[in-house]
């Protein structure tokens, strides 16, 4: 018989997210989709990762989902507290082998906006009709982890553009 199936269109994709997680990675987790997949993973196929976020938190036994990466419940058995000095400098010395990314807007060559849409120019500064909360660590993960995957949560034209209207982390810019 037709009708609806057993999970939602999100359920679908942090699944499918979690899936492009390589058990014994390190990876540098984004807020948000990129958690739960992250959390998904670790529990159902890839038990061997090591999560980790610009916080400074590495490694942590997550029993809840945080509400971003600065958020204290990633500190519970977490083998290593160090920072964000500590995490960049891992990213950068290419020890991360997965950046796992959200945004707003993603382009053709992977470019994210994560911090506002519809900019103009007014005086000098931007202003955005919607601002967002910003990149964070993203601009580094994006440049330096190793392998990076982004998800974008709703699936609708406007955030699949022909390029950003603000780029916030690069991909391969054109």
């Amino acid at each position: 018989m037709a009708g609806k199936p057993g999970y939602t269109k999100f359920e679908m994709m942090v699944i499918q997210a979690s899936s492009l997680i390589r058990d014994g990675e390190t990876v540098f987790v984004g807020t948000g989709l990129p958690m739960l997949a992250s959390m998904l993973a670790k529990r159902l196929h890839a038990p061997n990762i090591v999560l980790c976020c610009e916080a400074g938190f590495w490694d942590p036994m997550l029993q809840h989902v945080p509400m971003s990466v600065g958020d204290s419940r990633w500190y519970p058995n977490s083998t290593w507290l160090t920072g964000q000095s500590g995490m960049f400098t891992l990213l950068q010395r290419r020890r991360m082998d997965l950046g796992f990314l959200g945004g707003a807007q993603v382009d053709k060559y992977g470019n994210i906006n994560s911090t506002g849409v519809e900019v103009r120019v007014e005086g000098g500064y931007y202003t955005f009709r919607k601002r967002f909360e910003g990149s964070g660590g993203a601009s580094d993960i994006a440049s330096m982890a190793n392998r990076t995957v982004i998800v974008i949560r709703a699936h609708e034209p406007r955030r699949f553009v022909e390029r950003v209207d603000y780029l916030t982390s690069p991909g391969w810019y054109v």
